[in-house]
């Protein structure tokens, strides 16, 4: 018990002093240039791009899968 205390209170104190310690972030140079409207598209497009790409990846897993699984299918009742 007095172990597990001993590692609760040093999580604790260590936690506390990463986000005492912490400063706050800035953005990039490029960032500051995203006011113009081509810029600020490319961003947006970016952000949905790569938002969807997971989705897209696990559908690509999926279908692969269905494919090889309906091909075996297939070669068992031939």
């Amino acid at each position: 018990m007095r172990y597990l205390m001993f590692r609760v209170w040093t999580a604790v104190s260590l936690g506390t002093l990463f986000v005492s310690v912490a400063a706050s972030a800035t953005a990039c140079p490029s960032c500051f240039s995203a006011v113009d409207g081509r810029v600020l598209d490319a961003y947006y497009f970016g952000v949905v791009l790569l938002s969807l790409l997971p989705f897209a990846i696990m559908a690509g897993i999926f279908f692969a899968i269905r494919s090889l699984s309906r091909g075996a299918s297939e070669n068992e009742t031939t």
